[in-house]
C-alpha cells in the first residue's frame, strides 16, 4: 500500500487560503483529514484530502498576486528610471538656460557700453562741426584795419585754412577715441576705422 502524502498545517492553510487555527479546527471536527502521533503533538493532513478546487483557486490567487507584484516591481523600476532620466535632462536644461542669462546679461553690459560710445561719438561729431563751423567764419571775417600786414611767407588761403582747421579737429577727435577706447576697451577701434582711421 502506498503512504499518502502528508504536510504541515502551515502548508495546508497556505493552500487553502486560510490561517492555521482554522485548519486545526477542521481536523478536530473531521472535516479535515490528518493525523497526529499523539495527543498534543503536530498535526499532519493529508494532501489528497484537501478540497481540489480550493487548492487550485487558492494557487491561482496566489499566482495573480505574484503576476501583480512582478509587474508592480517593473512599474517601479520604469518609474525610477525615467524619474532619473528626466532629472538629468532638468538639470542640462537649467545649465543652458544659466548659460543663456549669463550671455545676455553680458551682452546688455556691452549693448550699454556701446550707447555711451556712440553717445560720446555723437556729442564729438557735433563739437567737431561747431569748431569747424566757427574755424570757416572766422577765416572768411576780414582782418581789422588796424592790423599791419604779417611779412613772410604768403597768408594762406581760405581753403587752406579750412583745411588745417579740419585737420586739427580730426587730430584732436582721434586723441579723445583713443583715450575713450583706453576706457571702454575694443569700441574704440571700431569706431576708428568708421571715421577711416
Amino acid at each position: 500500500m502506498t503512504e499518502r502524502e502528508t504536510i504541515t498545517t502551515a502548508e495546508a492553510a497556505e493552500l487553502l487560503g486560510v490561517s492555521q487555527t482554522a485548519i486545526k479546527a477542521r481536523l478536530k471536527r473531521g472535516t479535515l483529514d490528518g493525523w497526529q502521533e499523539r495527543e498534543g503533538a503536530p498535526w499532519r493532513v493529508y494532501r489528497d484530502a484537501l478540497p481540489t478546487e480550493t487548492v487550485e483557486a487558492v494557487a491561482h490567487v496566489q499566482q495573480v498576486e505574484a503576476d501583480h507584484a512582478a509587474k508592480l516591481e517593473a512599474l517601479r523600476q520604469q518609474h525610477a528610471a525615467e524619474r532619473e532620466e528626466l532629472a538629468e535632462r532638468i538639470g542640462h536644461l537649467t545649465g543652458q538656460v544659466e548659460a543663456q542669462q549669463a550671455e545676455l546679461a553680458h551682452l546688455r553690459a556691452q549693448d550699454a557700453r556701446f550707447a555711451d560710445v556712440v553717445a560720446e561719438l555723437a556729442r564729438l561729431q557735433a563739437e567737431h562741426r561747431s569748431l569747424l563751423e566757427n574755424a570757416q567764419r572766422q577765416a572768411t571775417l576780414p582782418a581789422p584795419a588796424d592790423q599791419q600786414p604779417v611779412t613772410g611767407p604768403p597768408a594762406a588761403s581760405g581753403d587752406a585754412l579750412d583745411a588745417a582747421g579740419r585737420e586739427l579737429q580730426l587730430v584732436a577727435l582721434r586723441a579723445r577715441l583713443e583715450a575713450l577706447e583706453a576706457s571702454q576697451g575694443g569700441l574704440g577701434s571700431i569706431l576708428r576705422r568708421m571715421l577711416g582711421r
